[in-house]
């Protein structure tokens, strides 16, 4: 193994990214910006590249090389497969000064550029966090800024807003510039208010007021969101049938007694919406989602106009949730 090949690889892109960033900003303000080079694989003149890598530095200790794409992703088809076989070749024999970092994320580990790299290389991998360790990650930003958020909120905040750490990163730094004025620890109530929620949580209003079972709660939702200059469509689309959607699958795994990630609902949904599926069988809530279909089909065939008119839509609606509607009567006191 060489000590100056290096490899970053595995499949969480924000924290490889983020150390390949911090190296090369370190190997500039060491080395000099003419010492650092960045290169893309994919699209670099491979004879150039060549020529440069067994050149030594130029006035001054080092010369670093950040190789991204390589070794080279899946379905590359316009691979150079000699030129490509003498870089490998001339790696055990670069100049002591000259580092050269390889980069990618996702790798065709079938190739004989992925098993040579692997040997010859000092590999760094980044898996994803999830967990404690997200936790901590989210717990430490926050410290770094000399903020803070309550224990419970910080699993909000992962089933809120999803696992991506990039996603999460921007969500914080939201979240951190409202502490600064808030002066108070950061609650799962100012997530809810400050954050854009995970894509599955972002009918999270429209979900919320289904899992009240109350007909009226839903209605209001429905008429504040149309008050608003919603789009009908949108919310038809993006609330409705996909609260029903993610409701049906809930009740299956909850009728077969198999686990919740079967679902493949998000864990915060799966969460919010499990009480709200006891409410009906799953044979009425599969009745439920079939007349949604039969709206959606009457919408596009012209036998129904509910997006110009709101209070058809709404009017449609409640006869769609009739089934829920009666059954909260039956059970109420």
């Amino acid at each position: 193994m060489s000590k100056n090949l290096f490899f970053l690889t595995g499949n969480n892109e924000f924290e490889l990214f983020k150390f390949f960033q911090q190296w090369k900003k370190n190997s500039q303000s060491k080395y000099g910006d003419f010492n650092v080079n960045q290169v893309d694989f994919e699209n670099e003149d491979l004879e150039k590249l060549l020529s440069e890598i067994v050149s030594p530095p130029f006035f001054g200790d080092r010369r670093i090389f950040f190789v991204k794409n390589f070794p080279p992703s899946a379905g590359k088809k316009n691979i150079n497969n000699k030129k490509t076989e003498k870089l490998l070749s001339i790696l055990e024999d670069i100049p002591k000064e000259n580092v050269v970092i390889f980069i990618n994320s996702n790798p065709d580990r079938r190739t004989k550029f992925f098993k040579k790299i692997t040997e010859i290389s000092e590999i760094k991998k980044f898996g994803k966090k999830t967990g404690v360790q997200l936790l901590d990650w989210i717990e430490n930003e926050f410290k770094n800024k000399k903020a803070k958020i309550l224990p419970a909120a910080k699993n909000f905040l992962i089933q809120y807003c999803g696992e991506d750490q990039q996603k999460l990163q921007s969500e914080i730094r939201k979240l951190i510039h409202f502490f600064s004025t808030k002066k108070a620890p950061i609650s799962e109530i100012d997530i809810e208010k400050i954050c854009i929620p995970y894509f599955e949580v972002i009918n999270f209003e429209f979900s919320r007021a289904v899992q009240t079972g109350n007909f009226t709660n839903i209605s209001k939702v429905l008429e504040k969101m149309v008050d608003a200059g919603e789009d009908a469509i949108a919310i038809f689309n993006r609330d409705l049938v996909t609260t029903l959607r993610q409701i049906i699958k809930i009740r299956d795994v909850i009728d077969k007694n198999i686990f919740k990630e079967n679902s493949k609902v998000h864990p915060f949904v799966f969460q919010n919406l499990r009480k709200t599926t006891s409410l009906l069988s799953l044979e009425k809530w599969k009745n439920i989602y079939q007349k949604i279909l039969q709206i959606d089909i009457n919408t596009k065939t012209g036998k129904l106009v509910i997006f110009e008119n709101p209070k058809i839509f709404l009017l449609e609606i409640e006869k769609i949730f009739l089934p829920l509607i009666e059954n909260i009567a039956i059970h109420s006191p």
